[in-house]
């Protein structure tokens, strides 16, 4: 594995998460598997355009996760351990909390 941090090695390391965890030889095989199987794709797809290949960054597969679907997902993870939970939009309790503290500043500065 490559140890400058770029989309292989998070794709690596996600494919290890998804088989079974860093403890599991098997997990390790598979996601190599699937890592070279990407490299494959790559190396093809660079001959077939001519065009130099571009790594799409060790944050992609971050990037790509919608906050909605990973909200209700964990939401529904916690409720089948038997949760109740409560979910506050986050907006208001922080602008509320930065109105207070502009309205003190402004008064503490007329003062």
């Amino acid at each position: 594995m490559s140890r400058t941090p770029g989309y292989l090695q998070s794709l690596y390391r996600w494919h290890v998460r998804k088989f079974g965890g860093s403890r599991s030889p098997t997990a390790k095989n598979k996601a190599a598997i699937a890592v070279a199987h990407k490299l494959s794709v790559i190396i093809w797809h660079v001959l077939a355009t001519g065009k130099p290949y571009t790594d799409l960054g060790a944050d992609y597969l971050d990037r790509r996760v919608d906050p909605g679907k990973e909200t209700r997902r964990l939401i529904a993870k916690l409720q089948a351990l038997g949760h109740t939970v409560t979910i506050e939009p986050p907006g208001l309790v922080n602008i509320a909390l930065f109105s207070y503290r502009l309205c003190r500043t402004v008064q503490v500065g007329r003062v």
